[in-house]
């Protein structure tokens, strides 16, 4: 289809991940997420406990009902995941590559992903570069800092 030319980075990478974001969160998510950060011990005493329990329900709160975009937010909370992994596999060495450019319905149906309440974000391929790849040898190109920052 209209992102075939993302194949060959799928195909000849050594592992390729998909980024998942949740279509939704339950006050039964929050609570797991909850619990487990105590039995983790993250929690000095009870109050603490009820302050991060109230923190998070407050923020699904506000980005379900008055930003009317609480899965962009969850998304946005799955693209901090993908800097990090991008990050580490530089720093290890290891080419990445991450693609926006794939149906989203098609890896959604098959990997069974709707029916997990899960919905594909971005992909990204990992591996080491081909002595082949034409991109690798360009020189990298990239917009002045007056144009990508405002200085206030």
């Amino acid at each position: 289809g209209k992102y075939a030319y993302n194949a060959p980075k799928v195909l000849e990478s050594s592992h390729t991940l998909v980024f998942c974001t949740k279509t939704d969160i339950t006050s039964e998510y929050l609570n797991q997420l909850l619990e487990q950060d105590d039995l983790s011990g993250r929690f000095k005493d009870e109050k603490a406990k009820l302050g991060q329990k109230d923190t998070r329900h407050g923020y699904v709160e506000f980005y379900r009902n008055e930003q009317k975009n609480l899965f962009g937010w969850m998304e946005n909370q799955t693209f901090i995941a993908l800097g990090q992994l991008l990050f580490a596999a530089g720093l290890e060495g290891i080419d990445a590559t991450p693609m926006g450019g794939f149906d989203e319905e098609i890896l959604n149906t098959e990997l069974g992903l709707t029916e997990k309440g899960l919905r594909s974000s971005v992909i990204v391929s990992l591996g080491y570069r081909s002595e082949n790849d034409f991109n690798a040898k360009l020189p990298k190109s990239r917009l002045p800092d007056e144009v990508i920052f405002t200085y206030l």
